[in-house]
């Protein structure tokens, strides 16, 4: 077993722990002997170190602790990173770990992204061979409340969590149904990732056929607007397979059903996620806007589809459909006690990467069939 601790000190400073008792159980070590021959490395942003424990010690990256061993680096700020440590030596033999880290830019804005990450397993392509570049990707996000959809199964929710906690430790999220089976059935694929606390949940239950459509709530305790409410959700799209069977008229009367009963269950601050639903622009074409027009009527409205900040569903995608042409489907809809404010809207996740298929040919894909896109939202003046 290894045990790791890792955590952020300030904005950019992090620290490793490792403990003793559990670095070699079976082979004891003295001190003094593993202190002047057991070579030590840690590296993750392209830096790696590597000498003796002394050596590390006499430069003040490594720090003695009851029991344990502090291993200290400085990264950017405003970025994410996966770090590794490997202890080497006859005493150790190469024992090694991993974990992601993050770190934050100091900034005068609320930052909010939301993001369909595809994790639909045979439905979009390449999954697995996404799902950890999507992970990397969303470290490196400078953020402070997510809102992802389509994370299906409970494995990849404990995998998302896991990874992630040093830079968003506070989430929430509802599983509805663990059946390992019901991958898309059973769970509603949401989860809510934050930098700061979440003091209050609640959970909504929508109306759907075949696929579980869902919201799930979180009141963050933000330090520029203090405690804010956000809703994480993903409405119901028309398919073909199988046909409607439940109990509207179709898919779309559906859609704009669960957009009522979003709206009925109360206001929120910021309202984000998948609604499949947009309006027309000049360079976007719209669909299913009768779900946004009901959104926007309770109360809401889009910056990011107000400012045509690019589309979300989009014909360039290798993994996405160009039938439909450029989309905007998803949103973070804010509350319009917040017209007026300083917000500006941003496209993300639109680079494309190379990922090997499961025969081993090279696919260039984006890190899912949706674009995520964030908004920032600058601190009012104090007095």
């Amino acid at each position: 077993m290894i045990a790791l601790n890792a955590k952020i000190q300030g904005s950019v400073n992090w620290r490793w722990y490792w403990k003793w008792t559990e670095l070699h159980s079976d082979h004891p070590v003295t001190t003094r002997r593993w202190m002047h021959e057991t070579p030590w490395q840690l590296n993750g942003d392209q830096t790696a170190y590597q000498g003796t424990v002394v050596d590390c010690v006499n430069n003040g990256i490594c720090q003695f602790a009851p029991g344990g061993l502090l291993l200290r680096h400085t990264y950017p700020q405003g970025d994410g990173f996966i770090a590794s440590v490997l202890l080497d030596g006859p005493n150790f033999g190469g024992l090694e770990g991993q974990m992601h880290l993050g770190t934050f830019e100091t900034r005068d804005e609320t930052l909010f992204v939301s993001f369909n990450v595809g994790l639909a397993d045979t439905q979009v392509d390449y999954y697995s061979e996404r799902k950890l570049p999507v992970i990397d990707a969303i470290n490196k996000t400078e953020a402070d409340v997510i809102c992802l959809q389509e994370v299906w199964k409970e494995s990849d929710l404990d995998d998302f969590i896991g990874a992630l906690s040093n830079k968003f430790p506070h989430n929430q999220y509802w599983l509805q149904n663990t059946n390992a089976v019901n991958w898309a059935w059973g769970h509603n694929g949401l989860l809510i990732l934050s930098r700061y606390p979440i003091t209050q949940t609640d959970t909504l239950q929508l109306d759907y056929f075949f696929l579980r459509r869902s919201v799930v709530y979180a009141t963050v305790d933000t330090p520029l607007e203090g405690q804010i409410d956000v809703a994480c959700t993903h409405l119901s799209t028309h398919i073909n397979i199988p046909p409607y069977l439940g109990d509207y008229d179709s898919w779309e009367d559906e859609q704009n059903a669960q957009a009522q009963q979003i709206l009925d269950h109360g206001k929120v601050d910021v309202l984000m996620g998948d609604f499949n639903s947009g309006i027309s622009t000049e360079t976007i074409t719209a669909y299913t806007p009768e779900a946004y027009d009901i959104i926007v009527g309770g109360g809401y409205f889009s910056p990011y589809m107000e400012s045509d900040a690019g589309c979300t569903w989009c014909v360039d995608n290798p993994i996405a459909s160009e039938n439909d042409g450029d989309l905007v489907l998803d949103h973070i809809f804010l509350d319009e006690s917040y017209r007026g404010r300083t917000i500006t809207s941003e496209q993300l996740y639109t680079e494309t990467i190379t990922i090997k298929d499961w025969l081993g040919r090279s696919q260039a894909t984006w890190l899912s069939d949706h674009a995520g896109i964030r908004i920032s939202l600058e601190a009012t003046p104090r007095d």
